[in-house]
């Protein structure tokens, strides 16, 4: 039986379709090709590399380029102007009232986003904890002892943890730790590991009551 449910953020509660997304990967490949001094194709290119070896661009930075001024990079990629992009906000608050099991949140961004995006719903109270990439020492998703953080603060065995996100990549440490896992999977990827998805997260309350 679930009796708790974790949650990324970024490309999960909202579609990625909306542009938020997109915009903010934009913006990291800006930041690591003015950083690393060199074209905004070649930064992607070395992004998605990166992303295989350490999870998350910030890491690849700090690992390999000497990257100090974190909250500055955490600034400049994450828009603040959220009700520009996220869509479906009546429908996406009725969602997650409507869920009557614990919930909590692990995001590979900062808490500034993660309020912002919350706040733009009007769910912000709906989880416990909330722990973002600095509450991980700026190590993210799929750090094994990130998910391990978020495990022992729930208290809860990982048998009855439910862990919905948009990577495929994060969610294969915590089902290998025993936990279950969901995809936000919108535009219908091909997958590697066959785990259970949806296409919204407005689907989840159908999903939920099905498992």
């Amino acid at each position: 039986m679930i009796k708790h449910i974790i949650f990324d953020v970024d490309k999960t509660i909202y579609p990625d379709s909306c542009g938020f997304g997109d915009e903010m990967d934009r913006r990291i490949s800006e930041y690591a090709a003015n950083y690393i001094n060199t074209s905004l194709v070649e930064a992607d290119e070395l992004r998605k590399i990166s992303v295989k070896n350490y999870g998350t661009t910030l890491r690849w930075l700090q690992m390999e380029h000497g990257l100090t001024d974190t909250d500055h990079y955490l600034d400049f990629v994450h828009p603040k102007d959220v009700e520009n992009y996220l869509p479906n906000r009546k429908e996406v608050h009725e969602v997650f009232h409507g869920i009557n099991i614990p919930m909590s949140i692990l995001s590979n961004g900062p808490i500034e986003n993660v309020n912002r995006i919350l706040g733009f719903y009007d769910i912000s109270t709906l989880f416990n904890p909330i722990i973002d990439i600095r509450m991980n020492n700026l190590k993210g998703k799929p750090y094994i002892e990130v998910y391990e953080k978020i495990v022992k603060e729930i208290n809860l065995p990982i048998s009855e943890i439910l862990f919905v996100d948009d990577v495929e990549d994060y969610l294969i440490p915590f089902h290998d730790m025993g936990g279950h896992v969901l995809l936000v999977n919108e535009k219908s990827k091909p997958t590697k590991m066959g785990f259970d998805q949806i296409r919204n997260i407005i689907e989840l309350q159908d999903y939920i009551q099905n498992i």
